[in-house]
């Protein structure tokens, strides 16, 4: 049996829908040799008022409604994966096939429990599941996911992929520096050496990529998302 791993789109139910489009919330499946599936999959630690769902944060760190993102590693069968009820309903996009992808998906699991180390704050518009899924990706060397317009194109309109929905899957483009950052960043330095300048969230926000990449000391996430 041919192995499989794929990225699945849930439809999320908002206040909204009828103003801005159906929601998507993604997550990943592993199928091995045998039809055994596992999955990881990111979401809040609790509920919120869908009020503090509408705009992105002022700063992504800043402590949330929605409390810390939760990170789920797990086997994809009822009662053990939250994204088991339901998942007939989600859509689906073939992301890689091949005879062993055991190596590859336990390098997808090495990222997504770096970055779960990370303590990052769960925000609707900020970082959220789609956020993790992408950083997750990039971070073990793979190329984005194509269906929700990540890898660049902003409709689903192939021509082999005519009649198909349009998903959009919302959350911030890359990963900030993690909480903490800006205290380490302000830390003296040894006699002798200056300072470097505090900077702020937001500033880090506004940036290009490539500033970006700099500013948070060289990260090469960036260099995984061109390699397609």
């Amino acid at each position: 049996m041919t192995e499989r791993i794929d990225v699945f789109y849930r439809r999320v139910p908002t206040p909204t829908e009828s103003l801005i489009g159906p929601v998507y919330h993604k997550y990943l499946i592993y199928t091995d040799k045998a039809g055994k599936r596992y999955s990881l999959r990111a979401g809040p630690d609790h509920g919120a008022s869908s009020s503090n769902a509408i705009n992105a944060p002022s700063d992504p760190n800043q402590e949330s409604p929605y409390g810390p993102v939760r990170f789920e590693d797990a086997p994809f069968e009822k009662g053990k994966s939250t994204e088991y009820r339901g998942h007939e309903q989600s859509l689906g996009e073939p992301y890689l096939a091949g005879n062993d992808l055991s190596d590859t998906w336990q390098r997808i699991r090495s990222a997504f429990h770096d970055i779960e180390s990370m303590n990052y704050q769960y925000w609707p518009q900020g970082i959220n599941s789609n956020t993790i899924v992408d950083a997750t990706l990039a971070r073990s060397g793979n190329h984005p996911t194509y269906r929700d317009g990540t890898a660049g194109n902003s409709e689903w309109t192939a021509p082999d992929r005519q009649g198909q929905e349009t998903i959009w899957a919302p959350g911030m483009n890359h990963l900030p520096p993690p909480p903490g950052f800006y205290e380490e960043y302000r830390k003296p330095r040894a006699i002798g050496r200056r300072r470097a300048p505090a900077i702020r969230p937001k500033d880090l926000l506004e940036l290009s990529d490539e500033d970006f990449a700099r500013e948070t000391e060289g990260s090469r996430w960036r260099e995984f998302w061109e390699r397609r």
